[in-house]
């Protein structure tokens, strides 16, 4: 359920320039 979560929420970060992509790899 979390994987999921943060592949669609690491894909909007990517899309909107991967500013929260640290945050994605704290979560995971």
């Amino acid at each position: 359920m979390v994987r999921g979560a943060v592949e669609v929420i690491g894909r909007a970060f990517r899309e909107e320039g991967g500013e929260l992509e640290e945050l994605v790899r704290w979560v995971d």
